[in-house]
């Protein structure tokens, strides 16, 4: 069993799921009630781990869901995801990797929640719901006081 096939039993069993395992492709699918968010073996080496999962539609999103979707992208509550639009069928897509050699089970739950977290808030970002506002983080909240100005 490969390293990555290995984590991902290990993260099963972290989740009582004793029968996680990547499918043929290197693809494991973890469904909640909330989201669908897959994780895979992605690099030329194959040595990163590459978590992706829809958003929603485009046409199901606000009308500055593409502003909303960008400023995600800068805000603390991405956790280090980033949202993109798929080419192909126009719908949002938040996605993040980690290098597999510094993984362990529990930091792939931690980041796989972190995710989860992540997707949520960002569909209620983009929702034309009138939620909006109440989820997002304005710009001048984020700390910068490790940052100067060059």
């Amino acid at each position: 069993m490969d390293a990555f096939a290995s984590l991902i039993c290990d993260v099963g069993r972290l989740l009582g799921i004793e029968a996680l395992e990547p499918d043929a492709d290197g693809v494991v699918e973890i469904v909640s009630e909330d989201a669908a968010i897959s994780v895979m073996r992605s690099g030329e080496a194959g040595d990163v781990v590459f978590m992706t999962a829809k958003v929603m539609d485009a046409a199901d999103a606000a009308p500055d869901a593409f502003r909303r979707a960008l400023e995600f992208n800068f805000q603390p509550i991405a956790g280090g995801a980033t949202v993109s639009c798929d080419p192909d069928d126009g719908s949002f897509v938040l996605s993040d990797y980690v290098p597999l050699d510094v993984l362990t089970p529990e930091g792939l739950v931690s980041k796989l929640e972190t995710f989860a977290s992540a997707l949520a808030k960002l569909r209620g970002l983009l929702a034309d719901d009138g939620t909006a506002e109440e989820q997002s983080v304005p710009p001048d909240s984020a700390d910068m006081s490790g940052f100067m100005l060059v």
